[in-house]
């Protein structure tokens, strides 16, 4: 088996020489990797120590990484590394390679087995279905409607797992993503379940065209038992489960199981730990019990994104075997019980030496993109360019240029917060001088740099200059999107922003999606978030003159379109809007997108980022956020909700089914 070193069992020698079955203890360490977002070199991070408080420091790198992995291979041969969730999407290098820049560190590294995240998804289907499609070629050629040649798309070299999603185009049983996988170490069997994302759809339906995705509570629950059964079935020891639903729906899952047990429709132990992904959670302790003090089914950790890596250590003991068939058609089974298991979140940090191997790699990937005569065109995006080296300083922080109301955030442009943050306050404010809109808004992504302001003293001692570089703005929007303006109703905004804040902080977990609550400019908006769905927007005004915004005002928006294509009345992935048109930059007559109107504007040293008016979005009910907070985004949600999570699909249980019926 790749990356596992086989060692002889010291039970099967125990029980030669003394014939009875002997306790026998073995460890399984499992190395969790999330949402890594094609970082390939450490960055500045906003970081929270364990007693709330917060700095700016270096963090992560995959070279850094690849040091931890062997580390803790060394210490234990039985070591099973995990990459779950978006992976080749989320820096300036996989945008303009569909991935491919991230592939060889990625394959070096030594993985075992993954689940790709919802923006993983992004490149278009036939981009997805090449690089994890039933082939086993390493690169696949795809083509593209107006280029010549094909493309070429690197693949990972580890299975991948999906057991939430069926590529309905495709008439073979098994599916481009396999529901489970196993490893065995000397007679341990260790069975993973993988879940992919349950959002694509939502993101954009053309990213999930020809593919359908289980949707809620009973779905994914229901194929949770089934395949956590299969798996014990064929020996399974220990059962995984890798998940990028996000951190408050792997909790409502353990939960729900955990209450079919107690009134005796589940039996216990079917799964042993979710690997959560997708929301970014630095667990420092695993999650064992729901906030009313129920027991999860079994525990929930998450290792933040690139910055960390999680260990969780499996103690098992030996419980004797069975032999079953005759003569020289048997097979003897072991037995193996958990006996407890050990988490730690290990932050990759400075101290921490570079693998010499894929860190040429990630240099071989990045020369590229830092060349001076560096010329990129987006694929299949062909309007967007970079003819500019990453490293370029495009805008600058100077000291006293963020005042933040969260002075613990204070003086760092950043996305670290769930209900409002510096830089979509900066940005969101960006779009309205260039469109001269009355509101501009723009998503709450979790793709995110860090920029200290001029004066920062960083966690390393260095003092920050406050240069915000191209590569920095591709960090906080790795993707095309268009801009975009329109017209709208006062009466259909309210609805947006309740709507935005339901996906955020919903106590219905499958009520929640996407990123963390959307920026906006020209807007003063008082909340109550622990009121719940559908009620938590309390007042909404004009910023420039405190005017309250009535029902029946028309406005004027600027939001986003997510693709060059949208559909008709659509801004940033919602409807509703009216005369949506495209923004077009001045100087080329193309679409202009968010990145290259932040490059552009910055890149004009007479225009500065407009965030020291602090923010523009005050909770009465003071509901604790990150960093006062452990989490970011509240794991059970705020309030109770009013609006059951739709389950989207009237078929129920995958569109092939009927099809088919």
């Amino acid at each position: 088996m790749k990356h596992i070193k086989r060692r002889a069992l010291l039970a099967s020698a125990l029980l030669a020489v003394f014939g009875t079955a002997t306790a026998v203890e073995r460890t399984i360490s499992f190395v969790e990797l999330n949402d890594l977002h094609a970082n390939l070199v450490g960055h500045k991070d906003l970081v929270r120590e364990a007693d709330g408080s917060t700095k700016v420091a270096i963090r992560g790198g995959m070279a850094r990484m690849k040091t931890v992995i062997d580390r803790i291979r060394a210490q234990n041969s039985d070591t099973l590394v995990m990459n779950i969730g978006d992976t080749f999407h989320g820096g300036v290098e996989a945008f303009y390679s569909l991935g491919n820049a991230v592939a060889d560190p990625l394959n070096a590294m030594g993985i075992d087995i993954g689940v790709p995240g919802n923006w993983d998804y992004y490149y278009t289907p036939a981009v997805t279905r090449a690089r994890y499609g039933r082939v086993d070629e390493e690169i696949v050629q795809v083509s593209f409607p107006g280029l010549a040649d094909p493309f070429p798309i690197k693949r990972p070299n580890f299975p991948n797992l999906g057991a939430n999603v069926r590529d309905i185009t495709d008439p073979m049983p098994e599916d481009f993503l396999p529901a489970t996988h196993m490893f065995e170490f000397d007679g341990i069997k260790v069975g993973f379940i993988g879940f992919t994302s349950d959002i694509v759809e939502m993101m954009q339906p053309m990213l999930a065209e020809g593919m359908d995705f289980a949707w809620g509570r009973e779905e994914h629950a229901r194929l949770l038992v089934r395949y956590a059964q299969q798996l014990r079935d064929a020996g399974a020891d220990i059962v995984a489960v890798m998940s990028e639903l996000g951190m408050p729906k792997d909790m409502d899952l353990s939960k729900t199981l955990a209450a079919r047990v107690r009134d005796g429709s589940l039996a216990d132990g079917l799964i042993d730990v979710f690997f959560s992904a997708h929301t970014h959670e630095a667990t420092r302790t695993p999650i064992t019990a729901a906030a009313d003090g129920s027991a999860l089914y079994a525990p929930v950790v998450e290792a933040g994104n690139d910055g960390y890596l999680g260990r969780m250590d499996v103690t098992l003991r030996y419980e004797g075997s069975t032999t079953e068939g005759r003569l020289r058609n048997t097979r003897t089974e072991q037995h193996w019980s958990n006996q407890g298991m050990a988490w730690e979140l290990i932050p990759i940090d400075e101290s921490i030496p570079e693998d010499p191997t894929v860190k040429a790699l990630v240099q071989a990937a990045r020369a590229p993109f830092l060349d001076q005569d560096v010329s990129f065109r987006a694929v299949p995006f062909l309007g967007q360019r970079l003819t500019q080296p990453i490293d370029t300083v495009i805008g600058h922080l100077p000291p006293g240029s963020i005042m933040n109301q969260e002075t613990a955030l204070s003086g760092v442009l950043s996305r670290r917060d769930s209900l409002v943050s510096s830089f979509n306050v900066g940005l969101s404010q960006m779009m309205r001088d260039v469109t001269g809109t009355e509101i501009a808004f723009t998503p709450g992504f979790r793709m995110d740099a860090t920029v200290p302001e001029a004066g920062y003293v960083l966690e390393n001692g260095a003092v920050a200059d406050g240069n915000i570089t191209l590569e920095d703005a591709y960090r906080f929007f790795p993707m095309y999107y268009g801009l975009a303006t329109g017209t709208t109703t006062g009466a259909h905004m309210k609805e947006v922003i309740e709507g935005i804040l339901q996906t955020t902080y919903s106590s219905d977990s499958w009520n929640t999606r996407g990123g963390w609550n959307y920026g906006y400019a020209g807007l003063d908006i008082s909340v109550d978030l622990g009121a719940g769905d559908s009620r938590r927007l309390v007042d909404l005004r004009r910023s420039d003159d405190g005017s309250p915004v009535n029902d029946t005002d028309v406005l004027t928006v600027t939001g986003c379109r997510r693709l060059p294509i949208d559909f008709e009345g659509v801004l940033c992935g919602i409807g509703g809007f009216d005369n949506v048109t495209q923004v077009r930059n001045p100087q080329t007559g193309l679409p202009w997108s968010l990145v290259d109107v932040f490059t552009n504007m910055l890149q004009d040293r007479s225009y500065a980022l407009r965030v020291d008016r602090g923010m523009n979005v005050t909770d009465s009910s003071r509901t604790a956020r990150w960093p006062e907070a452990d989490f970011i985004q509240p794991p059970e949600g705020v309030g109770d909700y009013f609006i059951a999570a739709d389950p989207k699909d009237p078929c129920g249980y995958f569109k092939w089914n009927c099809i088919n019926n």
